[in-house]
């Protein structure tokens, strides 16, 4: 690695992106806060991702901090972090033309400038959402319990590259029994 941040006081990251192929659907996790503390959440989340790749497998979810074994959970996020990365899972890291330039790697057109006065860092500037089939209402009937986000405030903002934290502010409506 290039020692270029070692006066910055900070590594850079790396965001590693998974490769074509993988179910996005079971690869990307999202809890709201309502359910980051009930395990039935996660328990059925875990069944519905099976043995896909997911980043389900990343992290430690908070509502099992004070329950089971801590050994065991961190030991298996890590087996995951290994498999993934001997098994291909990921494709490529994202760069902006300075990240990319260090590290003497291609740019992915990730560059990202929050402000006028602020420097360019990495972000996913690129993101898209693919559309799907359904229509709205097919989408909330086929929902038992669950929230539909109506506008999100300060996505640029969300992504904490220290600890992988992912939050914005968001504004929506709670579904019960499709309704």
């Amino acid at each position: 690695m290039n020692d270029i941040f070692s006066t910055l006081g900070f590594k850079a990251a790396d965001i590693l992106l998974p490769k074509k192929g993988i179910d996005c659907e079971k690869w990307a996790v999202v809890a709201c806060d309502q359910y980051t503390s009930q395990p039935e959440y996660w328990e059925s989340l875990s069944e519905y991702v099976g043995d896909s790749p997911s980043t389900l497998r990343l992290f430690y979810p908070e509502v099992y901090l004070e329950t089971g074994d801590k050994e065991a959970i961190i030991s298996s996020i890590n087996e995951n972090m290994n498999k993934y990365l001997k098994e291909g899972v990921f494709t490529g890291f994202l760069h902006s033309l300075k990240t990319a330039k260090a590290l003497n790697k291609v740019p992915t057109g990730n560059g990202f400038k929050p402000g006028v006065s602020a420097d360019v860092t990495t972000s996913c500037t690129n993101m898209y959402l693919k559309p799907g089939t359904e229509t709205e209402d097919e989408l909330i009937a086929g929902v038992k319990d669950g929230i539909y986000v109506t506008v999100v405030n300060g996505l640029h903002a969300g992504l904490n590259p220290i600890s992988g934290a992912f939050n914005v502010q968001s504004t929506g409506y709670l579904i019960k029994d499709g309704k």
